[in-house]
Order: structure tokens, then C-alpha cells, then sequence
């Protein structure tokens, strides 16, 4: 008795598409079933020239939108820095009266004399209403005295106070700015080199699309051209409706 084993479709798939013809030698040595060479270890596989250029040409406009932004920031940049570079002149260094009246304000013994200041004052105005003859009383002038020198206390201790927390106060504002001076050059420098980066690939990919050199200059220019008029737009909007307002 013959028994007869059936093959599964794999097994037909294998035997016909790959063993047979590389058997019978109609196999490229590239590989089997006419597959392309496969690309070297830690290699990608070349892009088609169709889409290299045309990868080429949408990171050349991402660099050149790049590039614009960078230099508007560096505009910017510039500008602030000249503005925090004025500030650190003596004769621009001077603090507000109000911040320093607040500060001296925060010294722990005069904030104890203001409460006990504004409890007298309450007191006196209380005293006034429910004593006999009002301000004309004996006991109201004593306490209106007592009140007036704790003022005078208050007012001598906020004197001597004042030149050491204008000093602080400067000496810090002072160092504020330093700092944000030395972040706004640090922000300058990194965005220069970023500058010479993008100009070095934009330079090389215009090679790479055939593209010279000034019509990427003149679509940089049409960029800044509309990221200009986009900000003009938006300022003349918020004009706008400031006036309606």
C-alpha cells in the first residue's frame, strides 16, 4: 500500500521560487528570486536621484525658514543687549523711592513699630468718640504725645535704614542685569554659529539641487520679506482693536 504525504503551499513555494532555479543556476549571485544586493552592515540603502533631489529641495526650504528665524532672533537679541548694557551706567542704576520704601518696610523692627503705630492711631480715634471734651482732654492729648513720638521713632528708624537698602538694592538690580546680559551674549554666540551652520548647508544643498547660490538668497529675502509683513499685519490688528476698545 502506496500512502501518499501531502506537501503544504510553503513548502511548493520554496522548492519552486528559490531551490529549483538556484539548483538549475538562474539565480543572480546577488541573491535569490532576483533581489537586489543588500546593503552593507550600518549602511542605508541609496535614495533613487528623483528622491534625493527632492528631500534635498524641502531641507533646503527648512533651513532657509531656519535661517531667517535665527537671524531675527539675533536682531533681537542685539537690541536687548544693547538695552541691558545702558542699564548697567551709573547714571541708570538709580532705584524708585517706592521699591525702597518697601523694602526698608520689610526690616522686622519696623514692621513691630507699625503695628504698633496704626494700634495707637486706632485707639486715639476710639478715645477721641467716647471721651469726655474729645481732643481737649488731658488724657487724649498724653496719648495723642505718646502716639506722635512713636511716629517720630518710626519715621528716624526708616531714615537711617533707608541708604543701606537703596545700596542693596542697587548692588542687585546691578547683578540682574549682569546676568541676563551674560545669558543675552551667550543666546548671541550660540545663535551666530547656528548662523554659519545653516549658510554651510544651505550653500551645500543649493549644489545638491542646482539651485545657485543667489536664488537662494533672493527666496531668504521673500522670507523675511513676509515674516515682516505677518508682524506689521499683526500690529496693525492689535491697533486696531486697542481703538475700538
Amino acid at each position: 500500500m502506496i500512502v501518499t504525504v501531502r506537501k503544504p503551499k510553503w513548502f511548493h513555494k520554496i522548492l519552486t521560487r528559490t531551490l529549483l532555479p538556484a539548483v538549475l543556476g538562474l539565480l543572480p549571485a546577488a541573491g535569490w528570486a532576483g533581489e537586489p544586493p543588500a546593503p552593507a552592515p550600518g549602511k542605508n540603502p541609496p535614495l533613487p536621484g528623483a528622491l534625493r533631489g527632492q528631500f534635498a529641495r524641502l531641507q533646503l526650504e527648512m533651513d532657509l525658514k531656519e535661517l531667517v528665524q535665527v537671524r531675527s532672533d539675533l536682531r533681537r537679541a542685539a537690541i536687548e543687549l544693547d538695552v541691558l548694557q545702558a542699564e548697567m551706567k551709573p547714571q541708570t542704576d538709580a532705584v524708585s523711592d517706592e521699591a525702597i520704601d518697601l523694602a526698608v518696610d520689610q526690616d522686622l523692627a519696623i514692621k513691630d513699630s507699625l503695628v504698633t503705630v496704626k494700634k495707637r492711631r486706632e485707639d486715639l480715634a476710639e478715645l477721641e468718640k467716647t471721651i469726655a471734651g474729645g481732643r481737649n482732654n488731658p488724657i487724649y492729648k498724653d496719648e495723642q504725645t505718646k502716639l506722635q513720638a512713636l511716629e517720630r521713632d518710626l519715621a528716624a528708624r526708616r531714615r537711617r535704614l533707608r541708604p543701606a537698602v537703596e545700596n542693596e538694592l542697587r548692588q542687585k538690580a546691578l547683578v540682574e542685569v549682569a546676568t541676563r546680559i551674560k545669558s543675552c551674549q551667550q543666546r548671541i554666540t550660540i545663535g551666530k554659529e547656528l548662523e554659519k551652520k545653516l549658510v554651510t548647508d544651505i550653500q551645500q544643498l543649493g549644489k545638491d539641487t542646482a539651485a545657485p547660490l543667489p536664488a537662494n538668497e533672493d527666496r531668504l529675502r521673500a522670507l523675511e520679506k513676509e515674516v515682516k509683513d505677518l508682524k506689521e499685519a499683526l500690529e496693525g490688528l492689535k491697533k486696531r482693536a486697542g481703538n475700538k476698545e
